[in-house]
């Protein structure tokens, strides 16, 4: 049997924590992976999340990780319920910057995300992942 994890990221999809996690998780079994990339609202200044979701698979995939992806509702919290109504996932990790910049641990995503699926969360506190070619 293959696990499915479902990893929601945005700044932090690249990050050196967030692929050690995930590269120890596909070790110990056969893992498949959909990274969600919520999309930003217009006008947002950052890498543009289609950008960012492509050059994270590239990445994650150059780790001889197996990954899909997409971008998601602007929400993470959407953006993980759209993706958890689908059936198919074990576990999900939730990859966010350190609490003194994360809005989304401001929002308290992870422990949210525990409750509305009911599955284990795993929380990666990361950097900012490095840009390809950057």
């Amino acid at each position: 049997m293959v696990r499915s994890v479902l990893v929601v990221a945005n700044q932090t999809a690249t990050a050196p924590e967030l692929i050690e996690v995930l590269k120890e998780l596909a070790g110990r079994e056969a893992t498949k992976f959909t990274l969600v990339v919520p999309g930003t609202p217009h006008g947002d200044e950052h890498l543009p999340p289609e950008q960012r979701l492509a050059e994270a698979l590239e990445e994650l995939r150059g780790h001889g990780l197996e990954v899909a992806g997409h971008v998601g509702s602007h929400d993470p919290v959407d953006a993980v319920c759209d993706e958890w109504r689908q059936g198919v996932h074990h576990e999900v990790i939730v990859s966010t910057l350190p609490l003194s910049s994360s809005k989304w641990l401001s929002g308290g995503l992870p422990d949210r995300v525990a409750q509305m699926t009911g599955a284990p969360v795993t929380h990666v506190v990361a950097r900012p992942g490095a840009r390809l070619g950057g």
